[in-house]
């Protein structure tokens, strides 16, 4: 399959398992699984789930917990899942599946108000959104969000006429009829449920990407949440029905059906997926699929559940799901217009002019060399290729070396501030990175880090030579492992370097993350030998190398996110 679909595959997929998720809780609820209950299990199997996998993935990468960060995680619980997925269930029980997974598309919309209304009560600290009405950008948010809102107020206030018929002459049990007052308030409690779970959910976004970058081990983050909320359920369930201990006894083979495929599918394999198209294309992109989620969940609800879909239903979601993408579009545009005012920025004193005489060659052979600003500029110089120069940082914050490596050493256990300082110091370089920002650090960490791990490849390669010699075929396959983890753990780091420049911090840390694997395992295939690794001494360079420079990314990816 091509690569551009498999994002686009990925996300139908983690819609479809979303879809059969809710039809399936909404029916669990019908025959009396109690919703606690199903919250505290369904995360207790989630965290089984995810928990191996974070520690393998991460146990060398993972950051210190500290008491700042488990605050954080318990508030990311408590919002993520906890309260989140009860007001959900909540309102799921009392209307449609239909019905309820339409308000999942308010989550971005009222995200992006409260972000708003955050950017003016702290004006200083919280300037996470931005309106301007000036704007198409601007104009397309306020007109998408106002459409969203008249969507959910129709949804709300107006049934109108059914556009299907079932077969059957005999309406289905949790069919909803509005025609008298009790149930009508059950609706509206059911809806009032259902945009509580929107709010509960935005804030938790909001706190989500606070915690992304203090805490950027996306997995274990995710495990801790898990955990966190299964005992802030269980505890809530104990208290709650502490007379009725026989809510916690699952017997019926569809209440163990969904608790296993809601925790194993929907939580832990669609966070996964989810994480996985974020770093591929991005959180608009993602956003852009959640409509596709209600369509699913309408057959569903139609031809399995046999629920009735009425005619206000269909205006409310058409209305909603037009705003939600006039939305994502003004999000788009004001993205790439931030994007191009930084690019202007940065190389607005950046000349290039091409030289006859004496010149540089760029990667791709074309003749550049960067020169003083007061300096002419050839004709020829547009449209030359651009040296592996880093723009100029005008509002960068300077950071010394000595404060770059305190702050990596306590926050990440692979990083010894000794070690960093003589590294970094010793490098004429550093001093004119840490003038930039932890940005130009963290690009010279990862450089030295490449520089490294090309080292140690080097001398592997030299004494596997003297090894082809020798008859002991085990010595020569684990020099042959030592070289296959370096040339990849080297492409790895130039790849974490590309997105490093660019300011793909997830993605940069993800794929340093990964070269950090070829220390240990050069090492591991060493194990039970008499002598020791050949290169123990380059091979412990490098992994400190790389630690340090996944610190410096961490580091300034917070940096940016605060800025």
């Amino acid at each position: 399959m091509d690569d551009e679909w498999r994002p686009v595959m990925a996300m139908l997929v983690f819609n479809l398992i979303s879809a059969v998720m809710t039809a399936l809780v909404k029916k669990a609820l019908q025959q009396g699984l109690n919703a606690l209950v199903l919250i505290t299990l369904r995360q207790l199997v989630a965290t089984l789930f995810l928990a191996p996998i974070a520690y393998f993935k991460e146990r060398n990468t993972r950051p210190k917990l500290t008491l700042e960060i488990f605050v954080y995680h318990f508030f990311s619980a408590a919002l993520g899942a906890s309260l989140s997925q009860y007001s959900f269930f909540y309102g799921l029980k009392l209307t449609t599946a239909t019905f309820a997974i339409t308000f999942a598309n308010m989550a971005p919309v009222l995200t992006f108000l409260i972000a708003i209304a955050l950017r003016y009560v702290c004006v200083c600290v919280c300037q996470v959104e931005s309106l301007n009405m000036k704007s198409k950008s601007g104009s397309a948010k306020m007109v998408g969000t106002l459409m969203s809102l008249g969507g959910v107020l129709l949804l709300s206030l107006y049934k109108g006429m059914a556009v299907t018929h079932h077969s059957s002459g005999t309406p289905p049990p949790s069919q909803v009829q509005l025609g008298n007052g009790d149930d009508r308030k059950v609706w509206m409690l059911g809806t009032v449920a259902l945009l509580a779970n929107c709010l509960v959910f935005s804030l938790w976004l909001l706190l989500q990407s606070r915690l992304t970058n203090k805490y950027p081990a996306l997995y274990s983050s995710t495990a801790f949440m898990f955990f966190i909320s299964t005992l802030q359920t269980g505890s809530l369930t104990v208290t709650v029905e502490w007379h009725h201990a026989s809510v916690w006894i699952v017997t019926k083979k569809l209440e163990m059906v969904t608790i296993l495929y809601s925790g194993i599918m929907a939580s832990a394999a669609g966070f996964l997926i989810m994480t996985w198209c974020v770093h591929k294309r991005g959180p608009v992109f993602t956003a852009a699929f959640i409509p596709i989620v209600q369509i699913m969940v309408a057959i569903i609800d139609f031809f399995f559940l046999h629920e009735q879909l009425y005619l206000g239903s269909v205006l409310g979601s058409a209305l909603m799901i037009f705003g939600l993408y006039l939305l994502l579009w003004g999000k788009k545009k004001d993205a790439m217009a931030a994007c191009s005012a930084e690019f202007r920025k940065a190389y607005s004193n950046f000349q290039f002019r091409v030289l006859i005489s004496t010149f540089k060659q760029g990667p791709n052979g074309a003749v550049v060399e960067l020169v003083p600003a007061d300096d002419n500029i050839a004709a020829a110089a547009a449209g030359t290729a651009v040296d592996d120069g880093e723009p100029p940082q005008q509002c960068a914050t300077p950071v010394s070396v000595e404060e770059a490596c305190r702050g990596a050493s306590e926050t990440h256990a692979g990083v010894a501030y000794d070690h960093c300082m003589a590294s970094l110091g010793a490098d004429p370089r550093s001093k004119e990175a840490g003038n930039k920002n932890m940005h130009g650090l963290a690009v010279l960490a990862t450089r030295m880090a490449i520089d490294h791990a090309a080292s140690t490849e080097s001398k592997i390669d030299d004494l596997a030579e003297l090894e082809a010699a020798s008859s002991d075929p085990q010595a020569r396959a684990r020099f042959n492992h030592c070289l296959e983890q370096y040339g990849g753990a080297a492409d790895l780091l130039r790849d974490a370097l590309d997105n490093l420049k660019a300011k793909i911090y997830g993605k940069a840390m993800e794929q340093l993350t990964a070269a950090m694997g070829a220390s240990e395992s050069c090492e591991d295939a060493w194990k039970g030998e008499e002598e020791d690794v050949p290169v123990a001494a380059h091979d412990r360079e490098y992994g400190r190398m790389a630690h340090i420079a996944f610190g410096f990314t961490h580091h300034a990816a917070a940096a940016a996110a605060a800025a």
